[in-house]
């Protein structure tokens, strides 16, 4: 699930569901079920949920989560948000989980109440998920339908919301992950143009605090990027490493990329998103 292969996680949920069928941890069971579910939703397949929520079971609890998949599967259906409202509500009340509640509250406000009021209510489900208010079902699970919610608005809300989930903050710095641009904070967006090795250098600054926010990209490292081919002067690299970087700095860095005696990076204090490609 977490890496976005739902049908795969199908072919699994199926087989756990069966093989949990006679469990007698309902926990257990309803986890496996909501994992299921959430794979089904995923994979385009959400009406095929109905069939393992509409399942007879006297306990309370697995009764409420089965009517939390009913909704799951409603939802799908254009016109469908009241009827899943109405089967929520019993499922509200008692579901350990509050966060998949919320998120799936989610979906019902962007078509009752409008994309605006829907991104409101999701900024505040991840921001009580982060503080720790909301309690703990498989994160797994949950991680995937917040990326299936978030999937849900228009591409500009999603890197919204994607930088909330990673940095805390609407407004980090951004950053191209091959470096063609970047905007600090409430700025506008620098692009880099054709200058190939500003591009080149800011690539590997973003990669290494990908890799390792803490780490540094040292003196020889730069040289070794930007000039792979060359012999040059420790003299002469160290001036070209310092007026590349004094440039990326001029442009609107100044701010977030360091440098001293350890080498280069972007610093790790300032909260940093790099927006993914298929965003872009």
């Amino acid at each position: 699930l977490n890496d976005g292969e739902f049908d795969e996680a199908v072919r699994y949920g199926e087989e756990a569901a069966q093989l949990l069928d006679s469990v007698t941890d309902n926990r257990l069971r309803m986890s496996a079920l909501s994992a299921l579910a959430v794979a089904l939703w995923g994979a385009g397949r959400p009406h095929e949920v109905l069939e393992y929520a509409a399942a007879d079971d006297n306990d309370e609890e697995a009764f409420r989560f089965r009517q939390l998949l009913k909704t799951c599967a409603l939802l799908a259906d254009d016109g469908g948000t009241d009827q899943a409202s109405d089967e929520a509500v019993p499922a509200e009340s008692g579901v350990r989980t509050r966060l998949l509640w919320d998120l799936l509250q989610t979906l019902v406000l962007q078509r009752s109440a409008g994309e605006d009021r829907a991104f409101e209510h999701m900024v505040s489900v991840i921001r009580r998920a982060d503080a720790g208010q909301t309690d703990s079902w498989p994160w797994i699970l949950e991680r995937s339908v917040a990326r299936l919610v978030i999937a849900s608005f228009p591409r500009n809300q999603q890197r919204r919301l994607r930088s909330i989930r990673e940095t805390g903050t609407e407004n980090p710095w951004l950053f191209h992950p091959d470096g063609l641009w970047f905007a600090p904070p409430r700025g506008e967006r620098v692009e880099i143009g054709a200058k190939g090795q500003l591009i080149t250098l800011l690539a590997r600054l973003v990669e290494q605090w990908q890799v390792e926010p803490d780490g540094w990209l040292t003196h020889e490292d730069v040289v070794e990027t930007l000039w792979p081919d060359e012999r040059i002067m420790p003299d002469a690299a160290s001036n070209r490493v310092y007026k590349t970087v004094s440039v990326l700095r001029s442009l609107g860095l100044k701010d977030c990329l360091l440098g001293g005696r350890d080498g280069y990076r972007l610093d790790p204090t300032q909260p940093i998103f790099v927006v993914e490609r298929e965003a872009i």
